[in-house]
């Protein structure tokens, strides 16, 4: 019985409750896993070496709100930079969390090198975490 009580416990230390909005996902059933999703983008030069000193801004098309950049965790020195992740998935119009909002990516070294378009949603039944819906995973840059 008690180690029955600690599995369950630990269990529960391993979720999160999912729904917060009862409306958008399927309620009290769902249960969200501690990973933190990132949407990335690798950037690489004519050359094919990895880009590691680019900086990326990040506007949500639909609302031409500007993304918190300090909010995203990037590993630029792998040339991987994250153009959205879970603390912004609240910016998704419930609406659209299944065929996904448009973000803009625009990066500049000393200027603009590249411009892409992203489409990201809340794609899981219980709407935890963001994933890419489309957009390139590689960026060449001159």
């Amino acid at each position: 019985m008690r180690c029955l009580m600690l599995l369950v416990v630990a269990t529960a230390a391993l979720c999160l409750p999912g729904c917060q909005d009862e409306t958008a996902g399927p309620g009290e059933n769902c249960w969200c896993s501690m990973e933190f999703a990132q949407v990335y983008v690798t950037i690489i030069d004519a050359g094919g070496h990895l880009v590691t000193d680019a900086r990326l801004e990040v506007t949500m098309t639909r609302t031409g709100e500007v993304l918190n950049s300090s909010r995203l965790l990037n590993s630029p020195r792998f040339g991987q930079y994250a153009v959205f992740n879970d603390s912004f998935k609240d910016l998704v119009a419930p609406v659209n969390r299944f065929a996904g909002e448009e973000i803009q990516v625009r990066g500049y070294r000393k200027e603009l090198v590249l411009e892409e378009t992203f489409r990201v949603g809340v794609t899981d039944e219980c709407l935890c975490h963001v994933r890419k819906i489309s957009g390139p995973d590689t960026v060449r840059v001159d």
